[in-house]
């Protein structure tokens, strides 16, 4: 399909102005965290932390995140149809984690052209995976929220309005990898929504069964449980002991939140959030109260959220340094190997 300069054109502007958005969304995001934390207590929290515990923390889950990624993700291309050898995809996977700094989104999209450049797959073959792989980490997240509240129950800090919405946001999540294998099987829908359907882009949903979706997700939750693992213990390098049950709903909330472009890798958006969710379980001072005390509480939960940022985007920072040579490489010359692609659609 030839493509139209001026579409190529307006596609680049509007990535510019998201990135822009983006970075703009960041940086107000930080000055509000600046002018509404108390930056004296923050740091004071910093000192008190176990700094043995929150580095083993970030940079252990960070490695295992990513290799667990790796695997779980790679089980997914083999379904459909794309053979990437482990080490070669765990290299392509660290060096997405540059564009991951960004935004998830840019990682993906990165993946997804090197995979088209090593095979001879067009863009939307290349693409369905991984963003199949979106959806299916979404339901993988709603398994764990459904998880945690099967343990927990109703969590005061959301509320039986909170806890409501959260729970038919989750089952919108469940329920999107099967509707969309069963919209892409649909060969006889009109129109527009026809030439969609039976385009490439689905081609990853047409080659995903009952059976399939389940395996992945299933697996794709175990990953995700990962981060609840992590974040809950570096909440407790900051003395903050929160019950992994009450975490297990916590955090694919802070998960979504962080999904959505609005700053860089999530910063300030969940660090707003975290000050709701785990502010209540912060050891204050008995002699504060009222003000006093929440300000104490949200300087401790700050201190933690940013330490556990900064570490794990450093932590993949520099994983992606050392494997993006590897990926350069790659582009002129490797191993991967495509089947053909399940189902026959628009060649993107």
């Amino acid at each position: 399909m030839r493509t139209d300069p001026q579409n190529g054109q307006n596609a680049a502007r509007t990535g510019r102005l998201r990135t822009a958005v983006t970075w703009i969304g960041t940086v107000v995001l930080l000055g509000l965290l600046a002018l509404t934390t108390d930056l004296e207590k923050a740091w004071a929290a910093f000192e008190q932390a176990d700094h043995l515990l929150l580095p083993v923390s970030i940079v252990g889950f960070t490695l295992a995140t990513w290799l667990v990624d790796t695997a779980t993700t790679r089980v997914l291309l083999g379904y459909c149809g794309i053979r990437v050898p482990f080490n070669e995809f765990a290299r392509i996977k660290g060096a997405s984690y540059l564009l991951n700094v960004i935004n998830y989104n840019l990682a993906l999209v990165m993946m997804a052209a090197v995979v088209k450049r090593r095979t001879d797959r067009g863009w939307g073959s290349a693409g369905s995976p991984f963003i199949a792989l979106n959806f299916l980490d979404l339901s993988g997240m709603a398994v764990q929220a459904f998880g945690g509240f099967a343990m927990a129950g109703v969590l005061p800090q959301l509320g039986a309005t909170g806890t409501a919405i959260l729970l038919t946001i989750a089952a919108g999540g469940l329920l999107a990898p099967p509707i969309l294998a069963v919209l892409s099987r649909i060969e006889n829908a009109p129109g527009f929504l026809g030439r969609l359907l039976r385009h490439d882009l689905f081609s990853a949903f047409r080659a995903l069964t009952a059976g399939r979706i389940a395996a992945i997700v299933v697996l794709r939750a175990c990953f995700i449980s990962l981060y609840v693992m992590q974040t809950w213990m570096n909440l407790k390098a900051f003395h903050i002991d929160v019950p992994l049950d009450d975490a297990f709903v916590f955090n694919p909330i802070l998960g979504l939140v962080g999904f959505i472009p609005i700053s860089v890798s999530g910063i300030g958006t969940t660090q707003f959030l975290a000050r709701g969710f785990f502010g209540p379980f912060v050891p204050v001072d008995p002699t504060l109260a009222g003000e006093a005390a929440t300000r104490a509480m949200h300087a401790t939960v700050d201190a933690y959220s940013t330490a556990a940022i900064a570490g794990g985007l450093l932590t993949r920072a520099a994983i992606g340094v050392i494997c993006m040579p590897y990926v350069a490489r790659l582009r002129k010359g490797g191993s991967v190997e495509a089947a053909e692609p399940p189902g026959n659609g628009a060649t993107a």
